[in-house]
C-alpha cells in the first residue's frame, strides 16, 4: 500500500498538478483534495489484497512456538492451529466457515460499496449515453421537465436500463478503479473493443507525451464513431469560466472573461485540450482529425444535454441519482434502480 501510494504521487497528472497551484492550495489541501483522492483506487485494490492476504498469517501470528513455550492468543488462528493440533475435523472446518463469512462480509458491505464510487461519473455516463439512444434526444429532454416522474416510469426507460445493465455485464472486471485514461489506453494497447467518452479522449490520444498523453495519430493509432443510435444528435457540456458575485477587480476579470470567450483564446485552447468551442466560428484548420468532425456535427447536430457533466439537472437531482446508480452497480437490480429514480424526480422535478 506504501509502494501504491508512493506510485501515485508521482504519476498525478500535470494538468491537476497547475490546477492546483493556479489556485494556490496550501499543502494540507492538496494532500486532502488532489493526492488522496487520486491515489484512492490503487490503496482500495490493495486493502482488498492485503486483507485477503492476511488471511495466510492468522495462525502463524496467534499460535507461537518458542522452545517448549507455546503462546495462543484468542481468535481464529490459534483455534485452527488447536484444531490441526488435535486432529478436530470438525473445528476445523467451522473455523474455515468462519473466515469465509467474514471475507463475504467486508468484501459485500466494505469494498464493494467503496469500488462502485471508483469512478462513478463514467458508469453515469455511459448510462446517460444509452438512455439519449433509446429515447432520443426529445425524449430525454423530456425527463428534466417539471413534474417529470411519470416519464422515469416510462417503458422506454426501463428498456433503456436493460440495455444500460446488458452493456456492464461486457466491462471489464476492475473497470470501477480505472481512470478514463487508464480505460481509454486498454482501447490503444488492443486490451479492450472499444471506450464511450467525450472529446477529452482524444486529447489524451492525440496529444504530447510532454503534457502525459500517448502521441497517437487520428485515424491511424485510433478511430471513432457515435454510439449506435446517436447518429445526430451531440450529448453536450461546457466548461465555465464565470464572474462571482462580489468578485474584486471586476473590471479586469470581465476584461479576463471577455479575452478568454474570444475566438483566438477559443481556438488556442481547445485544441489542446481536446475539445470544441461553442463559437461557430472557429478555425477548423488549428484542429485535428477528430475535433474537425466534432465541428461539423456541432453545427447541424441536435443537442442533447449531459447529466454527468451538468447540463440538465440541479445539483440536488443529479446527486439523488448517482446515489441511485451507486446502488444499482452494487445490486445490479434494474427495477430497484428505476424505481429510485422515479423517486429522485418526484422529489426533485
Amino acid at each position: 500500500m506504501t509502494f501504491s501510494f508512493y506510485q501515485s504521487l508521482r504519476t498525478v497528472p500535470t494538468d491537476l498538478d497547475e490546477v492546483c497551484r493556479h489556485f494556490q492550495l496550501s499543502p494540507w489541501l492538496r494532500f486532502w483534495r488532489l493526492e488522496v483522492p487520486f491515489a484512492a483506487p490503487g490503496l482500495i485494490w490493495n486493502t482488498m489484497m492485503s486483507m485477503s492476504g492476511g488471511w495466510f498469517f492468522v495462525v502463524a501470528s496467534e499460535a507461537i512456538t518458542v522452545g517448549d513455550t507455546t503462546v495462543t492468543l484468542p481468535g481464529i488462528g490459534s483455534w485452527l492451529a488447536v484444531a490441526i493440533e488435535a486432529k478436530d475435523i470438525r473445528a476445523m472446518l467451522l473455523a474455515v466457515a468462519t473466515m469465509a463469512v467474514v471475507i463475504l462480509a467486508y468484501d459485500q458491505l466494505l469494498f464493494r460499496p467503496i469500488v462502485a464510487m471508483g469512478e462513478q461519473w463514467t458508469a453515469q455516463h455511459l448510462l446517460e449515453t444509452v438512455m439519449i439512444s433509446t429515447l432520443g434526444p426529445r425524449g430525454w429532454a423530456a425527463l428534466w421537465k417539471p413534474n417529470s416522474a411519470s416519464r422515469w416510469a416510462s417503458k422506454g426507460v426501463t428498456t433503456a436500463l436493460t440495455r444500460y445493465d446488458t452493456l456492464l455485464g461486457y466491462t471489464n472486471s476492475d473497470a470501477a478503479s480505472l481512470t478514463w485514461q487508464n480505460a481509454g489506453k486498454l482501447v490503444t494497447d488492443g486490451k479492450a473493443a472499444f471506450n464511450v467518452m467525450g472529446d477529452w479522449q482524444d486529447g489524451y490520444f492525440s496529444g504530447s507525451k510532454a503534457g502525459d498523453n500517448l502521441a497517437l495519430k487520428p485515424g491511424k493509432d485510433y478511430g471513432w464513431t457515435a454510439v449506435p443510435g446517436t447518429a445526430g444528435v451531440y450529448d453536450w457540456l461546457s466548461d465555465s469560466f464565470t464572474l462571482p458575485k462580489g468578485a474584486p477587480h471586476r473590471a479586469a476579470a470581465i476584461q479576463w472573461l471577455s479575452f478568454l470567450g474570444s475566438r483566438a483564446a477559443q481556438d488556442t485552447f481547445n485544441p489542446v485540450k481536446g475539445s470544441i468551442p461553442a463559437r461557430k466560428d472557429a478555425n477548423p484548420k488549428l484542429y485535428g482529425p477528430y475535433l474537425k468532425w466534432a465541428l461539423t456535427q456541432w453545427k447541424k447536430d441536435t443537442l442533447a444535454g449531459s447529466l454527468t457533466h451538468g447540463v440538465v439537472a440541479p445539483g440536488a437531482w443529479a446527486t439523488d441519482i448517482g446515489t441511485a446508480l451507486g446502488l444499482y452497480l452494487q445490486s445490479k437490480d434494474t427495477t430497484k434502480f428505476q424505481a429510485a429514480l422515479v423517486k429522485a424526480a418526484k422529489k426533485n422535478s
